[in-house]
Parts: structure tokens; C-alpha cells; sequence
């Protein structure tokens, strides 16, 4: 008797058969395709997320320039109807009355620029207007004098003080920095 070829006499399982082959099931080549769309799939997502996180951001970064500008502008208008109110009274009391109405919106508005409440450059804007309109109200006799009598204690007004302080040089040099973490992350053409 002479010797059999192995495939004769021996039949491995089919499952070992299938598993041996060099070519792959249809469920090897499924898997294979789903894991190829799966990585473009995820590419593609991670191009639109950082595609809407820089819309998010210029929204974000136009919306808060808008909410600065009106609220100084808001600010603008309520000193100039104080300081129109103060160069209209006649009588010492309501001199004192207005001048107390004009220094709190003064010192209110002192006090948002010191604590950089405005991220945008209406900040900056802010800080030129107060520096430029006390320059011009301190030439006036009545407010000169009341100005001048702030001085007197240290706590009164320090935010007034301590702008008046502020070289203007150094807040210019300031100007490129304000801004808030979006934009700096995802710059806009907004300026």
C-alpha cells in the first residue's frame, strides 16, 4: 500500500480551513471597510468641530464688541447729561447735587475700565474719552474746586485717582492684549 496525499485521508474542521486561507472572509473585509469609514468619518467630524469652535468664536468675539460699544457709549451719554446738568445749575446745592451725580458715573465708569470689564478695544476707547473729558471739566472753576476737594482722603473716588494716575503711553501699549480666549485661539478679521 502506498502513501496518501494529506488531503485524502485528513479533512480539517471548515472553520480551521477558513481561518488558515490567505484570503479574507467577507466578514474580515466588512470589518476592514467599516474601520477605513470610521477613520474618515471622525476626520471629517473633527474638521467640522473646528470649523464651527472659529464661528462660535467670531460670533462670540462680535457680539461682546457690540455689547461693549453700546454699553460705553451708554456711559458716554449719561456723563455728558450729568455734565450738562452740573454747567446748568445756578445754586450751590444743586452744583453739589450734580457734581455728586457726575463723579459717581465718573467713578462707576473709573472703575469698569480698571477692572477690564471691556475685552475689546471700546476699553481702550473708554479710557481716552474719561482721560480727555476730565482734562476738560477740570477747566472749569466749579468742578476744578469740588475735583480738587476729592483729594482730600485717600478712599474717596480712588478709582478717579488712580486713572488719572495711568500713563496714557501704557494703556495704548495695552491695546493688542485685550481680548478674550477664543479670539486669541481662533483670530478674526473683526478688528
Amino acid at each position: 500500500m502506498g502513501l496518501c496525499p494529506l488531503s485524502t485521508w485528513y479533512q480539517p474542521p471548515r472553520r480551521l480551513l477558513r481561518k488558515s486561507r490567505a484570503m479574507p472572509t467577507w466578514a474580515d473585509e466588512v470589518q476592514a471597510y467599516a474601520a477605513v469609514a470610521s477613520v474618515v468619518l471622525s476626520t471629517v467630524s473633527v474638521v467640522f468641530v473646528v470649523a464651527s469652535l472659529r464661528q462660535a468664536s467670531s460670533t462670540l468675539f462680535a457680539q461682546n464688541r457690540s455689547t461693549d460699544v453700546a454699553s460705553v457709549i451708554t456711559l458716554f451719554d449719561k456723563l455728558d447729561q450729568h455734565w450738562r446738568k452740573f454747567k446748568n445749575a445756578r445754586e450751590s446745592s444743586d452744583l453739589d447735587f450734580e457734581f455728586g451725580q457726575l463723579i459717581s458715573y465718573y467713578e462707576l465708569s473709573s472703575r469698569l475700565f480698571r477692572d477690564k470689564v471691556f475685552q475689546t478695544k471700546a476699553a481702550l476707547t473708554l479710557y481716552e474719552h474719561l482721560h480727555d473729558v476730565l482734562t476738560a471739566m477740570r477747566s472749569d472753576d466749579n468742578f476744578k474746586r469740588r475735583f480738587d476737594d476729592l483729594h482730600t482722603h485717600p478712599d474717596n473716588y480712588e478709582n478717579i485717582i488712580w486713572l488719572c494716575k495711568q500713563p496714557r503711553r501704557r494703556v495704548q501699549a495695552k491695546e493688542k492684549g485685550l481680548g478674550g480666549f477664543l479670539s486669541k485661539l481662533f483670530p478674526t478679521n473683526l478688528d
